[in-house]
């Protein structure tokens, strides 16, 4: 028998989606005019600013929802807006320039330097219809063995994260995106990557709170968050963050106060297909307190996320109240960034002159003094 369709649109409305190719399969298409919350693009879809632009206003129109269209613009080795873009440095680049201004005393240069990174950074991807950028990594660089986060992550200090990401943040969103600040409770002291296994981590409340934490205690004014398909064991040994109600509800949600929108990582990723059932923990990171559920390859695991989280609220497992409560956390959300007449989409503003000058001012921080390089540039 069909499950109800009204509740089939709402909980569409928590999978995130993504596919393959330049042009969006019948598949995606179905799923897109079935209500999904939201697009992930990568690489793959990407061949110039003007043709992702023409993407990114395609998936709108077809779309009954306001929905998020959104990609991981870190910079560095993690960009997947590339050719016709300005190139943006890793944030261990990043960090590492403002680090020696902040020693130097110079803390407005710092975050002029910050700041600048992020705005060009959220300009070009709004010129090319993106709502939520899944930036900046908010992992403390502490295991030198760390395969996936290294030198995405701005420092090994965390207090430097805290800052430094906070910023990027604040100008992220002010130039009309949506920063995601991940990956909660953190990443940065595996020793392997969860694309491809289950990380096990033993910190304990009182390490996290020294390390890990601080940069999500000073950003949680981002307006979301993704989870950590990591293993707490001391917090949580059942299962990762992303499927935790210890660490998702009760460290994330009631002991940081975060009420913003928290997404999955890929739930496709192996530390959760290969050790979970997939229905189960499409329908177990929701009651850990995710709001949408990221599925960015296939379109019948896609359809199947839909359908578990149907199933769940029909039977009550999920109530009504929760499934509102991530409801209206995206449309806060999609409220405030989607621009669905594609009136801020202007791809000729991507590899803009000054955007370019911004970088070459970057680039000539590692040959000469920093500090009088920036200051130079504020004058």
């Amino acid at each position: 028998m069909r499950l109800a369709s009204d509740i089939e649109r709402a909980c569409a409305r928590l999978v995130g989606i993504g596919f393959g190719g330049l042009t969006p399969p019948r598949s995606a298409m179905d799923l897109i005019a079935r209500g999904v919350g939201a697009v992930t693009l990568f690489a793959r879809n990407v061949e110039s600013p003007a043709q992702v632009a023409d993407l990114n206003r395609q998936i709108q129109s077809h779309s009954p929802v306001k929905l998020l269209r959104c990609l991981d613009q870190e910079g560095g080795r993690v960009r997947r807006l590339r050719g016709g873009m300005t190139p943006l440095p890793s944030m261990r680049q990043l960090g590492a320039h403002a680090r020696k201004l902040v020693a130097s005393n110079d803390i407005d240069g710092a975050e002029r330097l910050v700041r600048s990174v992020g705005r060009v950074m959220a300009l070009e991807c709004r010129a090319v219809g993106f709502d939520v950028n899944f930036a900046p990594v908010l992992d403390v660089d502490t295991n030198p063995r760390n395969p996936v986060i290294a030198d995405r992550s701005l420092s090994g200090d965390a207090d430097e994260v805290a800052r430094f990401g906070a910023w990027l943040i604040d100008e992220i969103q002010l130039h009309g995106m949506a920063a995601c600040g991940k990956h909660f409770p953190g990443h940065g002291d595996t020793d392997s990557d969860s694309h491809h296994a289950l990380p096990r981590l033993a910190h304990g409340l009182e390490r996290l709170e020294e390390i890990e934490l601080r940069p999500f205690r000073a950003c949680l004014h981002a307006r979301s968050m993704m989870s950590a398909h990591i293993v707490f064991t001391t917090l949580d040994p059942s299962g990762p963050a992303t499927l935790s109600r210890v660490v998702l509800g009760g460290l994330l949600r009631d002991r940081l106060g975060y009420d913003g929108l928290v997404f999955t990582d890929d739930m496709e990723m192996k530390a959760i297909a290969d050790h979970y059932g997939y229905e189960e923990s499409v329908v177990r990171s929701i009651e850990a307190g995710c709001d949408m559920v990221l599925v960015c390859h296939s379109p019948e695991k896609q359809a199947r996320a839909i359908d578990a989280l149907a199933r769940a609220v029909s039977d009550g497992r999920l109530s009504l109240d929760r499934l509102h409560a991530s409801l209206a956390r995206i449309e806060s959300v999609a409220d405030d960034v989607v621009d669905q007449a594609g009136e801020r989409i202007d791809p000729a503003r991507c590899g803009a002159h000054e955007h370019r000058e911004m970088m070459r001012r970057f680039e000539a921080l590692s040959a000469i003094d920093p500090t009088e390089a920036w200051r130079a540039e504020a004058r």
